[in-house]
């Protein structure tokens, strides 16, 4: 990847208004990548059922939805989510259940959630791998308002 690429991902970040900084560890050298996206998607899929009922899917507003970027890191050895989020109407409740919702889909799992104090370092750290060109790129983005609905844990990279 190159460094325009990270660049424009750095200011993406830093223009939402996130507030909360989440790992979300697998503790399993067998995940795959598309394992880890799909536990990334069933997570974000329960958080949401939980504070939204069941119609999630087509609540509108949609800035009611859990919003995150998460990123990637170590697809090779240790995988893990990096998730950068806010949901300003339900953050209490999602910090409770995202622990209980993470064990019940990764037993050998951990999470580990933060407030954001300062968001200009947690982007570049964030990022860090997104220029080495042996990386495979995998950042995720929840529930996009667009004018054409929703866009739903796409992947870029």
């Amino acid at each position: 990847m190159n460094i325009d690429y990270r660049n424009g991902i750095i200011e993406l970040i830093e223009l939402q208004d996130f507030r909360y900084f989440t790992t979300l560890v697998f503790n399993d050298y067998d995940i795959t990548v598309n394992g880890a996206r799909h536990y990334l998607k069933e997570l974000h899929a329960r958080l949401d059922r939980k504070t939204l009922g069941p119609d999630w899917a087509k609540m509108d507003p949609v800035y009611e939805r859990l919003f995150s970027i998460s990123f990637m890191e170590h697809p090779t050895t240790n995988l893990h989510w990096h998730m950068l989020w806010r949901s300003p109407q339900h953050e209490g409740k999602l910090i409770e259940a995202m622990p209980e919702f993470w064990e019940k889909l990764v037993p050998s799992g951990n999470v580990k959630t933060l407030p954001i104090w300062e968001i200009k370092g947690l982007s570049w750290y964030n990022t860090k791998e997104l220029t080495d060109d042996s990386y495979l790129p995998s950042s995720v983005f929840s529930s996009i308002p667009s004018r054409h609905g929703v866009g739903h844990l796409s992947n870029a990279g």
